[in-house]
C-alpha cells in the first residue's frame, strides 16, 4: 500500500514538473494588416498647365510648334484646338508627311511619360480652340459628313474620309463646300495631319457633337431617304450597322432588310425615333 502511494505521489510530481517545463500555451499572435495603398492627389488643374508647359519647352516641342504653340511655318502646326487623342497619336505614332517636308520624331514612353504628356495635353487645352474657329452653321448632315471624315482619319481611314468630304463638296454650297474642297486637296496631297486639324477647327463648336458615330451615319441615311435615294440610304445604314453593336445593330439589320425590301417610309420614320425625332408623317 505503501509503495503504491509512493508511485502515486511521484508521478504527480512528474506531471507537475512536465507542466511547468510547457509553460503557458502562446498567445496567438495577430496577423500584420497591409497599410492601404494611398492614391496619389491629382494636381490643380493651373499646375498641370505650368508644369505642362515646362515639359513642353524641355522636350524640344517649341523648336518646331513655336515657344507658345502658335506654328513655325514648315515646321509644325499650331497645336490650339488639339484633342488628347490627337496629341497622344502625333507624339507616340506620328504620322508619316509627304517627302521634302520636315518629319515629327516619335517620342516613346522613355522619353515622354504618359504623366507628362497629360500634362503637356493640359498645356495646350488652355490655349483655347483654334484661331479662326467659330460656331460651324452648316446642317447637321454636313455636320455629320464633316465628323464622319475626322473619325476616319483619327482611325487611318483615309479613303472613307475622302468619300465623306467627296459627298459633301457635291451636296454643300457656299464656304461649306468650299472649306471641303480645301480639306479634300490636303488629303490629296497627303497632308493628312493637317486635313485632321482643319476639320477640328470647323468643328470646335458645331452642333451635334454629342451624336454617336452610329447615329452620324443614320443621320446620312435619313437625309439620303429624305431627298428619296435608296441607294445611299442603304449604304449609310451598312456604315451604321459595321460599328454598331447589341440591340442597336439587330435592330439596324432589321431596318437594311425592310429597305431592300422596299419599305423605305418605314425606316425613314424608324432612323427619326432612333434619333429621337417625332416621326414627321403619322
Amino acid at each position: 500500500m505503501k509503495k503504491r502511494a509512493r508511485f502515486l505521489g511521484l508521478s504527480l510530481i512528474l506531471i507537475g514538473l512536465m507542466l511547468a517545463a510547457c509553460g503557458p500555451s502562446p498567445t496567438p499572435t495577430a496577423m500584420p494588416t497591409a497599410t492601404p495603398a494611398v492614391s496619389p492627389t491629382p494636381l490643380p488643374a493651373e499646375v498641370m498647365v505650368v508644369q505642362g508647359q515646362t515639359i513642353y519647352e524641355t522636350a524640344g516641342c517649341a523648336s518646331c510648334h513655336g515657344q507658345d504653340g502658335e506654328g513655325l511655318d514648315g515646321l509644325g502646326p499650331a497645336l490650339a484646338g488639339h484633342s488628347r487623342a490627337a496629341v497622344f497619336q502625333q507624339v507616340r505614332d506620328p504620322r508619316q508627311v509627304p517627302e521634302g517636308d520636315v518629319q515629327m520624331p516619335a517620342y516613346g514612353s522613355d522619353q515622354l511619360s504618359d504623366e507628362d504628356l497629360e500634362k503637356i495635353v493640359a498645356w495646350i487645352e488652355s490655349l483655347g480652340p483654334p484661331m479662326g474657329a467659330g460656331p460651324f452653321v452648316g446642317s447637321m448632315t454636313e455636320t455629320a459628313h464633316l465628323r464622319l471624315a475626322l473619325i476616319s482619319l483619327q482611325a487611318e481611314g483615309v479613303d472613307d474620309a475622302v468619300a465623306h468630304l467627296e459627298d459633301l463638296v457635291a451636296t454643300a454650297e457656299g464656304e461649306t463646300r468650299e472649306q471641303a474642297q480645301s480639306i479634300l486637296d490636303l488629303l490629296e496631297q497627303g497632308e493628312l495631319h493637317d486635313a485632321e486639324h482643319e476639320l477640328e477647327i470647323m468643328l470646335a463648336e458645331a452642333e451635334g457633337g454629342d451624336l454617336t458615330e452610329v447615329q452620324l451615319h443614320i443621320v446620312l441615311a435619313l437625309n439620303a431617304l429624305q431627298g428619296h435615294n435608296d441607294e445611299d440610304a442603304v449604304r449609310h445604314i451598312e456604315n451604321a450597322v459595321g460599328v454598331a453593336s447589341g440591340g442597336e445593330k439587330v435592330q439596324l439589320e432589321a431596318l437594311l432588310e425592310d429597305l431592300r425590301a422596299g419599305e423605305a417610309h418605314d425606316v425613314e420614320h424608324e432612323l427619326e425615333r432612333l434619333l429621337g425625332e417625332e416621326p414627321h408623317e403619322l
